[in-house]
């Protein structure tokens, strides 16, 4: 009897620990399907809801259906990319005219910028001590699943995303003005030029 019920209590905890094996297979394997779902985003394609790390925002964490019903701009810079820090007070200034429609947020990716939290938190507090005021746009920091839905080289890089949430255009800089704004406002189906990044694109 005593054997008996050491035995049970064998294949009870033998029970337990493939269980939790089978779960911790099936989290893994979870974890593995979205990654594989991330594929590159072309123009027309409906955009998932990326979720975002924050700076210069009132939560820690935003989605991008946070901005639904918003033309969303997505600016992607690094601290080391003057062409694109030169262009703050521009998308400033975009973003408190047309504050109700537009989302214009900084997405800074780690592996393409290499810029970790602590180097951006001290660009922007070297940005106040020599510019008086940084910018007041929301701030993505560490972004590494973004960077996969639109691969790029060279930066400033302009992503477009229609209140729907599709990809309206993928810009540079030239085309990131008052007008065009306007113009993809009226009409989520505005053609705007595409930026040419990669090798393939200019050759």
């Amino acid at each position: 009897m005593q054997q008996l019920s050491r035995l049970t209590i064998c294949l009870f905890l033998l029970l337990i620990i493939t269980g939790n094996l089978v779960v911790a297979q099936g989290n893994n394997l979870a974890t593995y399907q979205r990654v594989e779902e991330i594929k590159v985003l072309s123009i027309g394609d409906k955009v998932p809801d990326i979720r975002f790390t924050m700076l210069n925002y009132p939560k820690r964490f935003a989605r991008l259906s946070d901005f639904k019903g918003k033309l969303v701009i997505l600016d992607f810079w690094g601290t080391w990319c003057g062409a694109c820090t030169a262009r703050f007070p521009k998308m400033d200034s975009l973003q408190k005219i047309y504050v109700d429609k537009l989302q214009i947020l900084l997405v800074n990716s780690v592996h393409h910028t290499g810029d970790k939290e602590e180097k951006i938190t001290t660009f922007f507090k070297k940005w106040d001590a020599t510019k008086n005021r940084k910018p007041e746009l929301p701030v993505v920091i560490e972004d590494s699943v973004a960077l996969q839905f639109f691969p790029h080289k060279m930066i400033p890089h302009y992503v477009w995303i229609t209140a729907e949430g599709r990809v309206a255009a993928i810009t540079g800089p030239y085309e990131v003005t008052g007008e065009n704004i306007q113009a993809m406002l009226r009409d989520e189906n505005r053609k705007l030029p595409v930026k040419k990044d990669f090798v393939s694109d200019i050759s």
